[in-house]
């Protein structure tokens, strides 16, 4: 935009102000009525470059042919089901995802990213019987529950209490260190170090993002999940699912390959549209896993997903 968009609609502003509560900052005053690829159009056909819709939106674009097409028709035919009823596309999309991840082959579909995140939590408290949660403390895992207790980037103030248990370790940064001249390992190792002296002995999962994105889009280093995933002493179990599948840029693929994907509870994912329902995904190993949860003695009992 090379100028200021001044919204014509008075009536439109004042509705919103009487009626909307504000989250994440002020509204913008640029008013979309329409997308299309990369762009958003208001009433009077200005244009806008959208960075800002999700990340579906930026990598098939707003109103993708194929997506609108699929959507009509699926919505056309059955659009709502109670919890306990099954439809194919349910089952075909568990079993599609699943071939993603062959480690992970029992699917739990979601509305969201961050209710994603709150199911793998739970199942991990679950199986551990621990209640003690690690995340980057420049994560973001959602804004509910045990999600926005496990998120650092933001949204922490003003609410009182987050959930008891919650531990944060700083992400690595090749760009802006924390301490130059120290290496990644280094400082996993005192960060572990440290956490066990603040841990009660009941610590249950580690979540984490193996590309952060609101924290800066950093990227971890080649071999630090498989370095995590060794501190936390457990098999691969889960992953939940909000925003790209990691994997997607050459590096994270290498890693893929290299085996230094799944460690621990690792939160990254399935896609969200923005021109369809949000969807989010839990992937596991096994369903008898709360026979499980006293079988792993040790005091640093963090269970890798």
């Amino acid at each position: 935009m090379d100028e200021r968009i001044v919204p014509s609609d008075a009536e439109f502003w004042t509705r919103t102000r009487r009626h909307l509560l504000k989250y994440g900052g002020e509204f913008v005053d640029f008013v979309p009525i329409r997308a299309e690829g990369a762009f958003l159009y208001d009433e009077a056909g200005r244009r806008v470059l959208d960075f800002t819709s999700g990340q579906m939106s930026t990598v098939l674009g707003h109103s993708h042919p194929e997506i609108v097409a699929t959507v009509r028709d699926g919505i056309g035919q059955l659009d709502h089901l109670f919890s306990s009823m099954l439809s194919r596309p349910v089952v075909d999309l568990a079993e599609a995802l699943a071939q993603l991840v062959p480690q992970l082959p029992k699917v739990m579909l979601l509305s969201t990213g961050g209710e994603a995140n709150e199911a793998a939590i739970k199942l991990a408290k679950l199986v551990t019987g621990g209640w003690e949660v690690v995340g980057f403390a420049q994560s973001w895992h959602g804004m509910t529950g045990a999600a926005a207790s496990a998120t650092y980037k933001a949204g922490r103030r003003g609410y009182g209490p987050m959930a008891a248990g919650c531990f944060a370790i700083p992400a690595p940064n090749a760009y802006r260190p924390r301490f130059p001249g120290v290496d990644w390992q280094t400082e996993l190792d005192d960060a572990f170090e440290l956490l066990d002296r603040e841990s009660t002995g009941n610590l249950t999962a580690f979540i984490a993002e193996p590309i952060l994105s609101s924290g800066g889009i950093i990227e971890l280093p080649e071999g630090y999940l498989a370095a995590l995933k060794q501190r936390t002493r457990g098999p691969c179990r889960a992953q939940g699912s909000e925003g790209p599948i990691p994997g997607r840029s050459p590096r994270a693929a290498q890693r893929h390959r290299s085996g230094d994907r799944l460690s621990p509870l690792l939160r990254g994912p399935l896609p969200k549209l923005r021109q369809t329902p949000p969807v989010g995904s839990l992937c596991g190993a096994r369903a008898n896993t709360v026979a499980e949860r006293h079988d792993r003695p040790g005091a640093r009992h963090l269970q890798s997903w």
